[in-house]
């Protein structure tokens, strides 16, 4: 570690040679928290298509999209 408090890799300790805790920065750890939250959601449509659930067409998750925007902005006293 360069200067202790940066991690640009995982940084891995073992114990008698076997992968013991591996230690990355928090940014780190939420971005693969993210990418396994949106691999998730991924799969589960990937199984309602082949199921053959009806799909939403692209105007209406804009639509949809801009509602609860609207609605989370009014929220917080934007607009």
């Amino acid at each position: 570690m360069a200067d202790g408090n940066e991690l640009d890799e995982p940084l891995i300790v073992t114990r008698n040679g076997e992968v013991d805790p591996v230690v990355v920065t928090h940014e780190t750890y939420r971005s693969i928290e993210a990418r396994i939250k949106l691999q998730s959601k991924l799969l589960v449509a990937e199984k309602q298509v082949a199921d053959g659930e009806e799909l939403v067409n692209h105007d209406e998750v804009i639509t949809r999209m801009r509602r609860k925007l609207y609605a989370a902005n009014e929220c917080n006293g934007r607009y």
